[in-house]
């Protein structure tokens, strides 16, 4: 036993000689300027501008990024010059962008660096019309979406889907009148397992069945690895969410097929890996760095032009 004993505690004084205490002076870092200007290409260009926080700063984490109110944001669109205007929480541009436009983004804010960003507005998505099949055995409804992918370069592509409801519930009666046709926004949620677009799921994604990769939630990314120059139909399902329920209800569906510039793509790709370690809480993940291509400050300045396609159906008790 004291044969056993003897080399153990030589191994931890051993040990605790070699301990170093490390000082970390991460000293006072100055707020930089932080972008945030994702366009579409069917509404006028905004930009928005907060300062980022020093980690050790005096401030409540509930208080946020403070807005930056007093900057002087321009933007040459093909040569042309447009200054914005301050509105709301935000800067707005008499501009709405076009595929194939040439952006360059300056900002300049006292007491800080100028800041600088340049974009290139990407070819419109080549989508075909897209065709609705109804709900199978009243619960998926099936969206098939044409695409033709453009050949020899790098496409990127995002899509997401949203339903607004138009519920018709008697609450309660006022003046002999039912009160019901109750509105609701949501985000939808869809899958898709087609595996010539679902090609980097993450850990959040679902794993379907026979370990066919399938993507599951709001938002989709996908490159056209797979696909370069190849027209394809993209088919993904979402559930019914008031499927067998005994009011009736009038759904909208919204789905948003876009193409991103390289940079839009891995701003989004990498905010969507950051939120997802966060909500897993991995505390042995390495931190995820956010893309940006703000030259000065942090953020990003991109555009995605998109198509918007709608279709109405509905529940019937």
């Amino acid at each position: 036993m004291k044969r056993t004993l003897i080399p153990l505690l030589f191994s931890i004084c051993l040990m605790t000689a070699c301990e170093k205490q490390i000082d970390i002076d991460a000293g006072y870092q100055e707020p930089k300027l932080v972008i945030d200007a994702i366009g579409t290409t069917d509404t006028l260009l905004s930009v928005n501008i907060t300062e980022s926080r020093p980690i050790f700063g005096a401030h409540s984490s509930s208080e946020g990024f403070p807005p930056v109110t007093n900057a002087t944001v321009n933007l040459t669109a093909n040569g042309v010059i447009y200054t914005a205007s301050r509105e709301d929480n935000h800067y707005l541009f008499p501009y709405t962008p076009q595929g194939g436009d040439q952006l360059s983004l300056q900002i300049d804010v006292p007491g800080h660096p100028s800041v600088s960003a340049m974009t290139t507005v990407p070819a419109d998505p080549l989508i075909g019309e897209v065709a609705f099949s109804d709900y199978d055995d009243g619960y998926d409804l099936t969206f098939r979406i044409p695409l033709t992918d453009r050949a020899n370069s790098t496409d990127y592509y995002l899509i997401t889907m949203h339903h607004y409801d138009t519920i018709f519930e008697t609450y309660y009666i006022q003046d002999s009148v039912p009160i019901h046709d109750t509105i609701y926004n949501h985000d939808a949620y869809f899958y898709c397992d087609d595996p010539l677009v679902v090609t980097d799921v993450s850990v959040l994604d679902m794993i379907g069945e026979y370990g066919i990769p399938s993507f599951f939630g709001e938002t989709m990314l996908f490159t056209d690895e797979r696909m370069d120059g190849q027209s394809h139909t993209i088919e993904i399902k979402c559930n019914n969410p008031y499927y067998n329920l005994p009011y009736e209800v009038h759904i909208t569906f919204v789905i948003e097929v876009a193409s991103l510039s390289r940079d839009a793509y891995l701003y989004l790709k990498t905010l969507q890996s950051a939120r997802e370690s966060s909500d897993m809480l991995n505390l042995f993940s390495e931190p995820v760095q956010i893309h940006s291509n703000i030259d000065g400050g942090i953020g990003i300045f991109a555009i995605s032009n998109r198509r918007v396609f709608t279709h109405h159906t509905d529940n019937l008790p």
